[in-house]
């Protein structure tokens, strides 16, 4: 069995969880415009994730899962 994607903060993170796209960890494949930007999982590949953002519903976004950060109750990312 495959080892679970974790956050950046080694949170473990699944299909369906909210996200929010690191603005200090974007990097190679993932706009700096996209840094703060919040999301759900949609599904998880080998090695990235693909996240469907609130503010770009019909543009799935694949990225690398150490750019992401769980949002905790409350919408607070910490």
């Amino acid at each position: 069995m495959a080892a679970p994607f974790t956050d950046y903060r080694d949170e473990p993170i699944a299909v369906g969880d909210r996200v929010r796209i690191a603005p200090t960890r974007t990097r190679r494949g993932v706009p700096a415009y996209l840094g703060g930007e919040v999301g759900v999982i949609a599904s998880l590949g080998r090695s990235k994730v693909t996240v469907v953002l609130d503010r770009y519903p019909d543009r799935p976004w694949v990225v690398p899962p150490d750019v992401l950060g769980k949002v905790r109750l409350g919408g607070s990312p910490a």
